[in-house]
């Protein structure tokens, strides 16, 4: 544990007292009213799409932090890819600037509808927030109705406390700014921080709070929990506290993100299989085409069959070694004869699922557009 760690059990009385002295005065700080996203990782498309949406404005203006980062050129091109996508105007806030820049931080912050806040170092950004004031800005914006968003670092600087890589030389606890009067542990699928997060809530060096795998996020409006969503059914978010003694979560209901037009979960059917090709005692329809065409050798494992009308797909691991993701191979059936129709990629088996919902309804329409007699 750090000094920082270790010190916190000797603050925390002294911030009450201050506190308490505050509140005697009158002059005790309000809870600052507002919508906060904040999600386990970094940022993508899904959660960028999200975030629009929660303007509810059709060409929101949506302002990009990359500080944690320090500014770096690698995540400010992501962001301009994401907003290419979505179809929204990129806008970035750069702090490695000086005063030739033609806006200042105020009036690029006062524009924005939404902003988002990048991962990184958190201990680094909070420290150049706090700097330039900027920290002050963005609690202002989001009273004054602004989105604010973030992942990883972006996610930990709005709790009372979180685990982070902030520090060499190990995993330890950053402040945030508690506008949520609770710890943050993203990333929590991640061993190290999972386990660390669980010692600090036990031994008391941090209260109890929320935790995402990385892939999902949770939104809160007014410091409540509104909803928590995820990209994968294997990603949850939690809320971990201490019972008995111990370090318990307790996950959150989420909603599975879904692209437009993605099929229900009862509009399909998927058949386990997990068997290797030389192990199939037989291989008909779909799963036969796919063992005589698409060169699939007898160490092919084909993990899944899914099917939605006359499209099929077959979820293997032909490609695991080259691409380190299952294929989706996709399949039509016209009259009678299972015809290939193209290939994906999903990072796991539930993933892949979640990828034929989204292009099943497509692949469907575009298959019998082109056989249509």
């Amino acid at each position: 544990m750090d000094f920082n760690a270790k010190n916190q059990r000797v603050m925390k009385p002294l911030v009450r007292i201050i506190l308490a002295l505050m509140l005697f005065v009158g002059c005790a700080p309000s809870q600052p009213s507002g919508t906060l996203f904040l999600w386990g990782s970094d940022i993508n498309l899904k959660f960028t799409r999200y975030v629009a949406d929660l303007t509810g404005k059709e060409n929101p203006h949506i302002l990009y932090l990359p500080t944690a980062s320090g500014d770096h050129q690698d995540n400010i091109q992501v962001w301009g890819s994401l907003c290419r996508i979505v179809g929204i105007e990129p806008h970035i806030m750069r702090v490695w600037i000086d005063s030739s820049a033609e806006q200042t931080f105020e009036e690029q912050i006062a524009e924005a509808d939404a902003i988002v806040v990048g991962g990184g170092n958190t201990l680094n950004m909070l420290g150049i927030w706090q700097a330039q004031g900027i920290d002050r800005m963005l609690i202002e914006a989001m009273q004054r109705g602004a989105i604010i968003a973030g992942g990883s670092a972006g996610s930990i600087a709005w709790f009372d406390a979180g685990i982070s890589d902030s520090r060499p030389a190990g995993l330890s606890i950053v402040e945030g700014l508690g506008i949520l009067p609770h710890s943050n542990c993203p990333h929590y699928g991640d061993e190290a921080k999972r386990s660390l997060y669980h010692q600090m809530l036990e031994q008391g060096e941090i209260e109890g709070g929320y935790a995402m795998d990385d892939k999902a996020g949770i939104l809160f409006r007014d410091g409540e929990v509104v909803e928590a969503v995820t990209l994968s059914p294997e990603h949850q978010a939690y809320y971990v506290d201490v019972v008995q003694g111990k370090a318990s979560a307790t996950p959150i209901e989420t909603r599975l993100l879904l692209e437009d037009g993605a099929i229900d979960a009862n509009a399909y059917t998927a058949e386990p299989i997990g068997k290797s090709v030389k192990d199939l005692a037989e291989a008909n329809g779909a799963v036969e085409v796919f063992v005589k065409q698409a060169g699939a050798d007898a160490t092919t494992r084909i993990e899944t069959l899914l099917t939605y009308g006359n499209l099929a797909a077959i979820v293997h691991d032909q490609y695991m070694d080259l691409f380190g993701s299952y294929a989706i191979r996709f399949l039509y059936n016209h009259n009678g004869t299972w015809l290939l129709q193209g290939e994906d990629l999903g990072a796991t088996i539930a993933e892949s699922e979640v990828t034929f919902r989204e292009k099943a309804a497509t692949l469907l329409r575009q298959a019998e557009e082109k056989y249509k007699e």
